[in-house]
């Protein structure tokens, strides 16, 4: 069933880390919506750091990054600062299928959430 919200929760709660770095990890892919379009990819961290990588698929089987118009890394990044947040455009035709991909998590009980944004057609 597709996510018919504006919003795409890519939540990941990293309280269950610990004082932890360099903790990594991938998503459960998510079936977007035909009528998706102007995605935005954000992130809100409060005390954690984390990168963060969207990746895209057509079946939920075969995964590429998603590749910005500008040719980098659709990636966010956040530092431990309370409220920091961060936001990508994601100007580029985005497949049915995405994931998040997590790289250099680390928190002391905070949370960072990720969300890919978007409009209905």
């Amino acid at each position: 069933e597709y996510d018919t919200v504006n919003k795409v929760d890519l939540g990941i709660p990293l309280t269950d880390i610990g004082p932890q770095t360099g903790k990594t990890g991938v998503t459960k892919p998510f079936l977007l919506s035909p009528k998706g379009k102007d995605y935005i990819f954000t992130a809100v961290c409060e005390n954690c750091t984390v990168v963060a990588s969207l990746q895209m698929s057509p079946d939920g089987v075969n995964w590429c990054d998603c590749v910005l118009s500008d040719g980098s890394i659709c990636e966010v990044t956040c530092s431990a600062a309370v409220g920091d947040c961060t936001i990508k455009i994601v100007d580029v035709s985005v497949l049915q299928y995405v994931r998040l991909i997590i790289g250099q998590a680390g928190t002391s009980n905070g949370v960072c959430t990720v969300r890919l944004n978007f409009t209905l057609n």
